[in-house]
């Protein structure tokens, strides 16, 4: 005598059952899209602020350690840690400039050493190159198309945008320094992509985090 339950088994899925199982998928898929996206959202959104998190704790550690001041650069491409580089008021780094001789002195003429030493045409486009990068360990981070930043000195009502790579030095605008005694400028830091925003204020006395408000549409 044959089971029907078996036959029922060996007959495989009806049409019925299939379009009930694919209905169920799809409610489950509905409901989780929109939250695997905000997940990534937020990720996306917190990348830069824990990049700056950590450089904040590198650049006051060096500061301290080195006796210097040293400073954290914005710009509209994304920031970057360096020594602290004071800036005249066109907008270029202050260099050290020689002396000129004494009247009645000759300039002291290079010697073969100095010659030996000096750099050749090759040379002193890497050194230029180096100096144009950021010191070991202070990341030059860079932001996700799209993304933008402002930031909101202590005693002031208006926002600052930084000004684009090749502009950072003018005005001083976009600089957060870090003095030799461990404190910084006060600084409340605005990162945007779309609707999406996080907003940071850093402790002046240890560069931390002491206060954030986000939102991340749905």
């Amino acid at each position: 005598m044959k089971d029907p339950r078996r036959e029922r088994w060996l007959s495989g899925f009806t049409l019925l059952e299939i379009v009930v199982v694919l209905v169920i998928v799809a409610v489950l898929a509905g409901f989780a899209v929109p939250f695997i996206s905000g997940m990534m959202r937020e990720a996306a959104m917190r990348a830069p602020v824990e990049e700056l998190q950590d450089l904040a704790k590198i650049v006051r550690l060096r500061a301290i350690t080195e006796q210097r001041p040293y400073e954290i650069v914005f710009t509209q491409e994304g920031f970057f840690g360096q020594t602290y580089k004071f800036y005249v008021t066109d907008g270029e780094p202050e260099v050290e400039k020689e002396e000129p001789a004494a009247d009645g002195e000759e300039t002291p003429k290079p010697t073969e050493d100095d010659e030996t030493s000096a750099e050749t045409p090759a040379n002193a486009d890497e050194a230029e190159a180096e100096k144009q990068l950021p010191p070991p360990g202070l990341v030059d981070y860079r932001f996700a198309p799209e993304m933008t930043v402002r930031l909101l000195y202590w005693g002031r009502s208006q926002w600052v945008e930084p000004l684009p790579e090749g502009e950072r030095a003018k005005a001083g605008q976009g600089r957060w320094v870090f003095q030799p005694s461990g404190l910084c400028n006060p600084l409340r830091v605005h990162f945007r992509k779309g609707n999406a925003w996080i907003e940071i204020a850093f402790n002046p006395l240890t560069a931390d985090v002491q206060d954030e408000h986000h939102y991340f549409p749905e």
